[in-house]
């Protein structure tokens, strides 16, 4: 059977068609996420307030294990008018492929800087749990719900969406 060159270009359009859609892989990568934060702070020696915030992740994941660092900035407290600022370092464990959830533990450990009629830094380590969710090659969801073991957070929930970069494209 002979197959021609009409016959041959509706068939790779099906098999085309048909492939299934790539999947982010956070095995070796460097990964940037962009991330929404809502939080139940309680800095001494003021009352626990909600502040809402933004920042950025940068890490990196080899297989299981991620670690990394970010910074961000939360909305001021009631009567007030300074942002809190905030940076922190974080370090995973996330088993399992990236072709479904993936879920993690974290422990992560931040300094927050607080203007609050005096300025204050106060620090704090804790853990946060959450599930990487793959939205397509290029990008995925890492979102998270952590609290504070020692320091000034009661309840953090993040959503973020990332772009996770080969590290063999470095």
């Amino acid at each position: 059977m002979l197959v021609t060159p009409r016959a041959l270009l509706p068939a790779t359009l099906a098999l085309l068609l048909a492939a299934t859609t790539a999947r982010a892989s956070l095995n070796e990568t460097l990964d940037i996420s962009a991330q929404a934060t809502r939080s139940s702070i309680a800095p001494p020696p003021r009352d626990t307030f909600d502040a809402f915030g933004f920042g950025t992740r940068l890490g990196v994941t080899l297989h299981d294990i991620r670690f990394g660092a970010g910074f961000g900035a939360h909305a001021p407290p009631p009567g007030e008018r300074a942002p809190l600022l905030s940076a922190e370092t974080y370090l995973a464990f996330a088993p399992g492929g990236f072709w479904e959830l993936r879920p993690f533990v974290e422990i992560r450990a931040h300094a927050d800087r607080f203007d609050l009629r005096q300025e204050q830094t106060a620090f704090g380590v804790g853990p946060r749990f959450g599930v990487l969710a793959p939205l397509s090659e290029y990008f995925f969801v890492d979102a998270g719900l952590g609290m504070d073991l020692v320091g000034p957070e009661r309840l953090r929930g993040s959503i973020a969406i990332g772009l996770p970069i080969p590290l063999s494209h470095l």
